[in-house]
């Protein structure tokens, strides 16, 4: 039987929560492992992550425990691409056994220029702002005080980490890719996003959706299948 683990990495902002309602449209016989971060959810009274580096270490930290010698993929939107490349990076010096796929979705590869560049540096008022551009998120959350003053420093620690990332082109993935973005997502563009299959020796897989930055939320069903196409 062929049984896969799905670790799905989340974008900034978000909780494991945000990938919860996925497992309904993905094979039965995936094992679904949404990663908590610091910060949010069940995790919420943990600190941040102060860069990049920590949050990949704790990203591991969790996964490694997971893996074993089951087959496994890894799913990342946005900021969640940067930890599912590095966190293939950290697997493979520690010699563990490597995914056998990676999904990546609204993003860039790494190393190019990203327009969202130190906005956490921004009042709250303009990096709400910023944030609501990019659709995803609820008018309830920016109108709402209390959910704001929860939502917007988890958002805003997610931005600096992002920011602190340094990337170092030296290490490349083995496994296959398949690349997912929104036509109309303002933080991609078709150039950079070809970019990713230079980041690995196996085969590259492209796929668009109409919508923009959170296109994944429209077309949860969708993407799923192209998940269990590629692993069934």
């Amino acid at each position: 039987m062929n049984k896969y683990k799905i670790f799905f990495l989340p974008y900034a902002g978000a909780s494991a929560a945000a990938y919860a309602s996925w497992k309904k449209y993905l094979n039965h016989k995936a094992d679904v492992y949404p990663v908590e971060l610091k910060g949010r959810g069940r995790r919420f009274n943990e600190s941040f992550y102060e860069n990049m580096e920590e949050a990949v270490e704790d990203v591991f930290k969790i996964v490694s425990r997971e893996i074993g010698e089951n087959k496994y993929v890894i799913y990342g939107h946005s900021m969640g691409t940067i930890l599912a490349y590095e966190l293939n990076r950290r697997i493979r010096k520690e010699k563990l056994k490597e995914p056998e796929h990676i999904f990546l979705s609204g993003r860039n590869s790494p190393g190019t220029f990203s327009p969202l560049k130190d906005i956490h540096l921004l009042n709250d008022d303009d990096f709400a702002l910023k944030i609501a551009e990019l659709g995803g998120t609820s008018k309830e959350v920016f109108e709402n005080y209390e959910l704001r003053s929860i939502f917007l420093p988890i958002m805003k620690a997610d931005f600096k980490i992002v920011d602190s990332y340094v990337f170092n082109n030296d290490f490349k993935l083995r496994c296959g890719i398949t690349v997912i973005n929104g036509k109309q997502d303002k933080m991609v563009s078709y150039e950079n996003t070809r970019k990713w299959e230079g980041l690995t020796e196996g085969d590259c897989k492209y796929f668009e959706f109409d919508g923009d930055h959170f296109f994944i939320n429209d077309y949860k069903k969708e993407i799923s299948q192209i998940i269990n196409d590629t692993l069934y």
